[in-house]
């Protein structure tokens, strides 16, 4: 269980003499830890070592570093336009296949992102978590974003890239085929600071 099932049903578990194993992995490693206890807990120690080695191999294989790094877009929610700061698992996984996340600095969890600062942003690489391409058609008209100008916007499967576990492997093979490499000569821009709004969007798409 993590931070968002309510402490009052965990002590009710509990009083019922019910082990509670908490789970919020932070960090990708996180996650091979969380197979190798479960595996412990459930008296299949062996599995879970299987399991958190074979996350691990993936963790390595998709693991790249790209000079400079492409910038990532997150889009987490529509209207409002929305995405992850850091420390979050996504930001995480954008960040160990090279790509740069964009407003990750943000000083809330979930910032909701102004037009103008995503223009100065200038992020190459727009991804969702989707089950298609239709949340695509948003940005049509938006060529002024480097991303859709160069049609590198990306559909994530949802169900390994939202949930921490083993899984997520799935998705850190994904982008790490499709982040762009950078065109020579092209330098990031400077950092956006003051532009994303803690509760609205300063301006909208």
């Amino acid at each position: 269980m993590g931070s968002g099932t309510p402490d009052d049903l965990v002590r009710q578990l509990q009083a019922l003499g019910i082990p509670v194993y908490r789970s919020e992995p932070r960090r990708l490693a996180d996650i091979a830890g969380n197979l190798r206890d479960i595996g412990l807990l459930s008296g299949h120690p062996a599995a879970g070592e299987r399991a958190a080695a074979r996350f691990e191999r993936a963790l390595l294989e998709s693991r790249q570093q790209l000079t400079p790094a492409p910038r990532v877009f997150y889009q987490l929610g529509q209207a409002p336009l929305t995405t992850l700061a850091g420390g979050q698992i996504v930001t995480r996984v954008i960040q160990h296949c090279g790509g740069e996340p964009l407003f990750a600095d943000a000083p809330v969890l979930v910032p909701e992102i102004g037009w103008e600062a995503l223009l100065l942003a200038r992020p190459q690489v727009i991804v969702a978590a989707a089950k298609d391409d239709a949340w695509q058609a948003f940005w049509a008209g938006h060529e002024a974003l480097p991303a859709v100008a160069s049609g590198t916007l990306y559909s994530l499967d949802p169900d390994a890239v939202s949930r921490p576990g083993p899984r997520l492997a799935q998705a850190h093979a994904r982008c790490a085929r499709i982040w762009p490499t950078p065109p020579r000569g092209w330098h990031p821009p400077a950092p956006v600071k003051g532009r994303v709004s803690r509760r609205h969007a300063q301006s909208s798409l």
